[in-house]
Protein backbone atom coordinates (compact mmCIF):
# COMPACT_ATOMS: atom_id res chain seq x y z
CA UNK A 1 0.00 0.00 0.00
CA UNK A 2 1.41 3.38 -1.01
CA UNK A 3 1.60 5.91 1.82
CA UNK A 4 1.12 9.57 0.96
CA UNK A 5 4.03 11.82 2.03
CA UNK A 6 3.44 13.95 5.07
CA UNK A 7 3.62 17.17 3.03
CA UNK A 8 0.79 15.94 0.80
CA UNK A 9 -1.39 15.09 3.81
CA UNK A 10 -0.71 18.51 5.37
CA UNK A 11 -1.61 20.31 2.16
CA UNK A 12 -4.80 18.28 1.89
CA UNK A 13 -5.68 19.27 5.46
CA UNK A 14 -5.04 22.95 4.68
CA UNK A 15 -7.24 22.76 1.59
CA UNK A 16 -10.07 21.21 3.61
CA UNK A 17 -9.70 23.91 6.24
CA UNK A 18 -9.82 26.70 3.65
CA UNK A 19 -12.86 25.15 2.02
CA UNK A 20 -14.74 25.07 5.32
CA UNK A 21 -13.65 28.35 6.91
CA UNK A 22 -12.66 30.80 4.16
CA UNK A 23 -16.26 31.61 3.16
CA UNK A 24 -18.25 34.15 5.22
CA UNK A 25 -19.85 32.52 8.24
CA UNK A 26 -23.53 31.67 8.06
CA UNK A 27 -25.71 32.34 11.09
CA UNK A 28 -28.00 29.63 12.40
CA UNK A 29 -30.56 29.61 15.20
CA UNK A 30 -30.62 33.38 15.67
CA UNK A 31 -34.40 33.36 15.99
CA UNK A 32 -34.33 30.34 18.30
CA UNK A 33 -31.84 32.09 20.56
CA UNK A 34 -33.83 35.33 20.68
CA UNK A 35 -37.08 33.44 21.38
CA UNK A 36 -35.60 31.15 24.05
CA UNK A 37 -37.20 33.06 26.92
CA UNK A 38 -40.14 34.64 25.10
CA UNK A 39 -43.83 33.82 24.88
CA UNK A 40 -44.88 31.91 21.74
CA UNK A 41 -48.22 32.54 20.00
CA UNK A 42 -50.92 29.86 19.94
CA UNK A 43 -54.25 30.06 18.15
CA UNK A 44 -56.84 27.55 19.35
CA UNK A 45 -60.44 27.45 18.12
CA UNK A 46 -60.53 31.11 17.06
CA UNK A 47 -58.92 32.31 20.32
CA UNK A 48 -55.41 33.65 20.70
CA UNK A 49 -53.15 32.40 23.47
CA UNK A 50 -49.47 32.49 24.29
CA UNK A 51 -47.11 29.81 25.60
CA UNK A 52 -44.46 31.04 28.06
CA UNK A 53 -41.23 29.03 28.44
CA UNK A 54 -42.44 25.56 29.46
CA UNK A 55 -41.22 24.39 32.90
CA UNK A 56 -39.21 21.18 32.82
CA UNK A 57 -41.62 19.00 34.81
CA UNK A 58 -44.61 20.18 32.77
CA UNK A 59 -42.69 19.25 29.62
CA UNK A 60 -41.93 15.76 30.97
CA UNK A 61 -45.54 15.13 32.01
CA UNK A 62 -46.89 16.35 28.68
CA UNK A 63 -44.40 14.17 26.79
CA UNK A 64 -45.37 11.06 28.76
CA UNK A 65 -49.10 11.78 28.36
CA UNK A 66 -48.62 12.26 24.62
CA UNK A 67 -46.88 8.89 24.29
CA UNK A 68 -49.73 7.15 26.11
CA UNK A 69 -52.33 8.84 23.89
CA UNK A 70 -50.43 7.79 20.76
CA UNK A 71 -50.40 4.12 21.76
CA UNK A 72 -53.70 3.65 23.63
CA UNK A 73 -57.09 4.70 22.35
CA UNK A 74 -59.27 3.57 25.24
CA UNK A 75 -59.12 2.34 28.81
CA UNK A 76 -58.07 3.83 32.13
CA UNK A 77 -54.54 4.73 30.98
CA UNK A 78 -56.02 6.68 28.05
CA UNK A 79 -58.41 8.59 30.33
CA UNK A 80 -55.69 9.41 32.84
CA UNK A 81 -53.35 10.62 30.10
CA UNK A 82 -56.06 12.90 28.71
CA UNK A 83 -56.67 14.36 32.17
CA UNK A 84 -52.96 14.95 32.77
CA UNK A 85 -52.47 16.51 29.34
CA UNK A 86 -55.45 18.85 29.69
CA UNK A 87 -54.37 19.94 33.16
CA UNK A 88 -50.78 20.70 32.16
CA UNK A 89 -51.73 22.28 28.86
CA UNK A 90 -53.85 24.70 30.81
CA UNK A 91 -50.93 25.32 33.19
CA UNK A 92 -48.50 26.31 30.43
CA UNK A 93 -50.87 28.34 28.23
CA UNK A 94 -51.89 31.93 28.92
CA UNK A 95 -54.45 34.29 27.42
CA UNK A 96 -54.38 38.08 27.59
CA UNK A 97 -57.45 39.37 29.41
CA UNK A 98 -58.39 42.98 28.76
CA UNK A 99 -54.80 43.74 27.82
CA UNK A 100 -53.57 43.52 31.41
CA UNK A 101 -52.27 40.09 32.34
CA UNK A 102 -51.76 36.61 30.96
CA UNK A 103 -54.17 33.97 32.20
CA UNK A 104 -56.55 31.26 31.01
CA UNK A 105 -60.28 31.66 31.52
CA UNK A 106 -61.73 28.25 32.28
CA UNK A 107 -60.19 25.20 30.63
CA UNK A 108 -60.08 25.67 26.85
CA UNK A 109 -58.85 22.11 26.26
CA UNK A 110 -61.45 20.17 28.27
CA UNK A 111 -63.31 19.10 25.10
CA UNK A 112 -60.25 18.57 22.92
CA UNK A 113 -59.94 15.12 21.38
CA UNK A 114 -56.90 12.90 21.92
CA UNK A 115 -55.62 13.71 18.42
CA UNK A 116 -55.99 17.44 19.08
CA UNK A 117 -54.17 17.07 22.40
CA UNK A 118 -51.30 15.22 20.73
CA UNK A 119 -50.99 17.99 18.10
CA UNK A 120 -51.07 20.70 20.79
CA UNK A 121 -48.31 18.99 22.76
CA UNK A 122 -46.24 18.70 19.59
CA UNK A 123 -46.45 22.46 19.14
CA UNK A 124 -45.88 23.38 22.77
CA UNK A 125 -42.87 21.08 23.28
CA UNK A 126 -41.29 21.82 19.91
CA UNK A 127 -37.82 23.33 20.28
CA UNK A 128 -36.77 24.83 16.91
CA UNK A 129 -33.27 24.01 15.76
CA UNK A 130 -31.67 24.83 12.41
CA UNK A 131 -28.53 22.77 13.04
CA UNK A 132 -28.58 19.48 11.11
CA UNK A 133 -29.32 16.36 13.08
CA UNK A 134 -26.50 13.97 13.93
CA UNK A 135 -28.51 11.28 12.14
CA UNK A 136 -29.06 7.68 13.10
CA UNK A 137 -32.33 5.87 13.78
CA UNK A 138 -34.65 7.39 16.39
CA UNK A 139 -34.31 5.93 19.87
CA UNK A 140 -36.97 3.37 20.78
CA UNK A 141 -36.55 4.15 24.47
CA UNK A 142 -35.73 7.52 26.03
CA UNK A 143 -34.17 7.43 29.49
CA UNK A 144 -35.31 10.72 31.00
CA UNK A 145 -33.18 10.32 34.12
CA UNK A 146 -30.05 9.67 32.06
CA UNK A 147 -30.80 12.72 29.91
CA UNK A 148 -31.43 14.80 33.02
CA UNK A 149 -28.06 13.83 34.55
CA UNK A 150 -26.19 14.45 31.29
CA UNK A 151 -27.69 17.93 31.00
CA UNK A 152 -26.84 18.66 34.65
CA UNK A 153 -23.24 17.52 34.18
CA UNK A 154 -22.59 19.47 31.00
CA UNK A 155 -24.67 22.59 31.70
CA UNK A 156 -25.11 23.20 35.45
CA UNK A 157 -25.69 26.87 34.64
CA UNK A 158 -28.94 25.85 32.93
CA UNK A 159 -30.32 24.65 36.27
CA UNK A 160 -32.12 26.81 38.81
CA UNK A 161 -32.00 26.88 42.60
CA UNK A 162 -34.62 24.10 42.71
CA UNK A 163 -32.24 21.73 40.92
CA UNK A 164 -34.32 21.62 37.73
CA UNK A 165 -33.56 22.96 34.23
CA UNK A 166 -34.62 26.57 33.75
CA UNK A 167 -37.06 25.42 31.07
CA UNK A 168 -37.93 22.48 28.84
CA UNK A 169 -36.16 24.24 25.94
CA UNK A 170 -32.90 24.66 27.90
CA UNK A 171 -32.99 20.93 28.70
CA UNK A 172 -33.57 19.96 25.06
CA UNK A 173 -30.83 22.21 23.71
CA UNK A 174 -28.38 20.85 26.30
CA UNK A 175 -29.06 17.25 25.24
CA UNK A 176 -28.76 18.08 21.54
CA UNK A 177 -25.42 19.76 22.13
CA UNK A 178 -24.16 16.70 24.01
CA UNK A 179 -25.21 14.47 21.10
CA UNK A 180 -23.47 16.66 18.54
CA UNK A 181 -20.25 16.82 20.54
CA UNK A 182 -20.20 13.03 20.80
CA UNK A 183 -20.73 12.70 17.06
CA UNK A 184 -17.91 15.16 16.35
CA UNK A 185 -15.54 13.32 18.70
CA UNK A 186 -16.36 10.01 17.03
CA UNK A 187 -15.72 11.57 13.63
CA UNK A 188 -12.33 12.89 14.71
CA UNK A 189 -11.39 9.48 16.08
CA UNK A 190 -12.52 7.77 12.88
CA UNK A 191 -10.44 10.12 10.75
CA UNK A 192 -7.40 9.57 12.96
CA UNK A 193 -7.87 5.80 12.82
CA UNK A 194 -8.18 5.92 9.04
CA UNK A 195 -4.82 7.72 8.73
CA UNK A 196 -3.33 5.30 11.21
CA UNK A 197 -4.44 2.30 9.17
CA UNK A 198 -2.39 3.61 6.25
CA UNK A 199 0.76 3.75 8.34
CA UNK A 200 3.47 1.05 8.45
CA UNK A 201 2.87 -1.82 10.89
CA UNK A 202 5.30 -0.57 13.53
CA UNK A 203 3.93 2.95 13.29
CA UNK A 204 0.38 1.61 13.61
CA UNK A 205 1.26 -0.22 16.82
CA UNK A 206 2.70 2.95 18.27
CA UNK A 207 -0.32 4.95 17.13
CA UNK A 208 -2.90 2.51 18.52
CA UNK A 209 -1.10 2.35 21.87
CA UNK A 210 -1.08 6.13 22.10
CA UNK A 211 -4.77 6.39 21.21
CA UNK A 212 -5.65 3.66 23.72
CA UNK A 213 -3.78 5.52 26.46
CA UNK A 214 -5.89 8.58 25.66
CA UNK A 215 -9.12 6.58 25.87
CA UNK A 216 -10.04 7.13 22.22
CA UNK A 217 -10.26 3.42 21.45
CA UNK A 218 -12.09 2.36 24.63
Amino acid sequence: MRIAPRAVLEEHARAEYRKQFSAPAKVRNAQALVALGEHRPLRWRSHRYVVPPVPFYDGVRLLVAQQVLQHTREGEAHRQALAVARRHLRAVVRKRRFGREWQVLGSPFRKASADEIVALIDYILDVPDETPSTGGPPAKTIDLMSGFMEAAREFPQFFGANGLPVSWAHYQYALRWVGRMRARDELREARAARHGMNAPKDAWKSYSSEMASLGALN
